[in-house]
């Protein structure tokens, strides 16, 4: 007994010792792992892409990208007060602080610093003036004669400079500054008319009157801090993986009110505009969500996007319905209409009919549907003419069949009436049709492509002034807009329970046939339970007769609420009969 205690003692103390063991000797290491690095961030005047809060707390776009990229880093950041721009750099020279953001690419900071592998946002060169200057958007003809500001180190100056060129403002006059702060005032003592520099840099309620160069930005950091570099750029990584619209979110968070809210015409075009007054627009039906007809209108969001656009600059608009691409490539060539709206980057057939896209405003996921009851095996391929270089691709079989149809949405019914064993189509208009039609509901995505197809309008190449208007006023919508648009319009309408019907109507009449076959079935025998439950609560078993439940059910029932008669009750009590059924038996009782 007492050798067993002793071997229990001796791996208690065995145990101790090696817990304190790893904290004594594996100390170091833990609390290394889990220290937080100090990140000294240079915060430099930029309203909007820096803020400082009246409590003295730090705020802005570039603070909420880092808090955002922090949860894949556990850095702990210390923002360090730069007086500009030009300050930041010259602290992350000396290796005073340890990243800046907002830097656009160029070689020669490429050689200075180290940027990293993706950007952290986007932005381009402005052309800013004071609110009430009478200068258009892009008036070159005054242009020509007023004075720019620049600061010295502007990154996009051969940009600017080329963005002049090309429209014939060969020798603008320029002044630089030193600072940000000092081109500012300058156009507010009107020493200068406008100034170039970057979009973030433009001051609240300023007006812009030219665009060039956009371009993304990135974080930089000094020369020789790899560790810190690799480390940003896997969490940057890990944040456009999960949060892909971040950037975005953030520029209209705090960039968007000097986004200019009217588009900025210049005075040719806002006379284009006043003397064509009507657009004819050519669409195309069965492309949902974006170009088809519900009651015989047209609908889907590209309708929207050109009311939002070229609606609200001055042009009526007409639409004109056309079955296939081609014919509608013919109308436009031949002045039948102005605009196609559903193009979908045929080079080929564009060329021919001396077309050119332009606004590309949505990405299509592309699929291959099938019916799920046939053969996973894909011999005959049904799409349209523009998605047929799709069908070569290592999904299919070389010797694949190929039926091209004016529509997606006639491929999809050769797919439906066994014509073709899939077809390449459109991944919202599939599930639009599962969910709407039920005629649909057996169709079944075998793949989706890696890539997606663009939508553009389309107008005559030689129709130069149209497609700048369009260029400013049709804006894209990402997949948030489209999504929201599906689910608003996805309903099911009275006809597709009409279609479902016809379609099924012997099955139909067959179910309700067997309904009413077990309605009644379950009715009789719940009516001959009935009658047993009655029979045993209100006859005797033994001698078939009424018992003293009966006599109590119709009393209350009958005798107390009529009351019309006089009744008598007889009571008959058979002395020494249980004597006598033992004796002779029950049955003799009985009778």
């Amino acid at each position: 007994m007492n050798i067993q205690i002793k071997k229990h003692r001796i791996k208690f103390f065995i145990t101790i010792f090696a817990v304190l063991s790893l904290f004594v000797f594996g100390g170091n290491f833990t609390v290394h792992a889990t220290q937080s690095q100090e990140i000294r961030v240079a915060f430099f005047p930029m309203d909007g892409y820096h803020i400082q809060n009246p409590d003295g707390s730090y705020g802005g776009m570039d603070v909420e990208y880092l808090n955002a990229l922090n949860t894949y880093l556990n850095w702990d950041l210390k923002y360090i007060v730069c007086d500009s721009w030009e300050d930041a750099l010259e602290k992350l020279e000396n290796m005073e602080v340890d990243i800046v953001g907002s830097a656009q690419y160029s070689q020669e900071r490429a050689e200075k610093y180290l940027f990293a592998d993706l950007s952290s946002g986007y932005t381009f060169g402005a052309i800013a003036t004071l609110p009430d200057s009478d200068i258009a958007y892009e008036d070159f003809s005054k242009m020509k004669d007023i004075h720019f500001g620049m600061v010295e180190n502007y990154v996009r100056q051969n940009e600017f400079f080329h963005y002049l060129s090309d429209n014939q403002i060969y020798n603008p006059h320029v002044t630089t500054y030193e600072t940000t702060a000092q081109m500012q005032d300058a156009l507010l003592t009107g020493e200068i008319d406008a100034y170039a520099h970057t979009f973030t840099e433009v001051k609240e309620g300023q007006r812009i009157i030219g665009r060039f160069a956009p371009r993304p930005f990135y974080y930089i950091t000094y020369q020789g801090n790899e560790e810190l570099l690799r480390e940003m750029n896997e969490a940057i990584v890990d944040l456009k993986l999960s949060q892909p619209e971040l950037e975005t979110e953030l520029m209209n968070e705090f960039f968007y009110s000097r986004f200019d809210k009217e588009v900025l015409l210049t005075v040719d075009e806002k006379n284009y505009v006043l003397d064509k007054h009507i657009l004819k627009t050519g669409y195309i039906d069965g492309c949902y969500p974006f170009s088809y007809n519900s009651d015989d209108e047209f609908s889907g969001l590209t309708k929207e996007i050109l009311n939002n656009g070229p609606g609200k600059i001055g042009f009526q608009l007409e639409f004109c319905m056309y079955t296939d691409l081609e014919k509608a490539y013919d109308a436009l060539e031949n002045q039948e209409i102005d605009i196609f709206a559903y193009s979908v980057g045929d080079t080929k057939a564009l060329k021919e009919h001396h077309l050119k896209e332009v606004a590309e405003y949505a990405e299509v996921p592309l699929v291959v549907v099938a019916n799920e009851t046939k053969s996973s095996h894909i011999e005959t391929l049904a799409t349209v003419s523009s998605l047929e270089k799709y069908s070569k691709n290592e999904i299919f079989d070389n010797d694949l069949n190929i039926l091209i149809y004016p529509t997606q949405q006639e491929c999809i019914d050769a797919v439906i009436e066994g014509k073709a064993d899939a077809a390449i189509c459109n991944g919202y208009l599939t599930d639009h049709l599962k969910r709407s039609n039920l005629k649909y509901t057996e169709l079944q995505v075998k793949n989706v492509f890696s890539g997606a197809y663009s939508i553009s309008m389309a107008v005559r190449d030689s129709d130069e002034m149209l497609l700048s208007i369009l260029e400013k006023t049709v804006s894209p919508i990402d997949y948030k807009i489209i999504n929201e648009y599906t689910l608003r319009e996805n309903t099911y309408p009275l006809v597709t329970v009409a279609d479902f019907i016809r379609t099924h109507s012997l099955i139909i009449i067959t179910i309700l046939i067997l309904l009413m076959i077990l309605i009644c079935v379950v009715v009789s025998i719940m009516m001959n339970s009935s009658k047993k439950i009655q029979q045993l609560m209100y006859k005797d078993s033994q001698i078939n007769i009424w018992n003293i439940n009966y006599f109590i059910f119709w009393g209350e029932h009958k005798i107390l609420p009529e009351r019309k008669s006089k009744y008598a009750v007889v009571y008959v009590n058979l002395a020494q009969f249980r004597r006598y059924n033992i004796i002779y038996g029950w049955s003799a009782g009985k009778h």
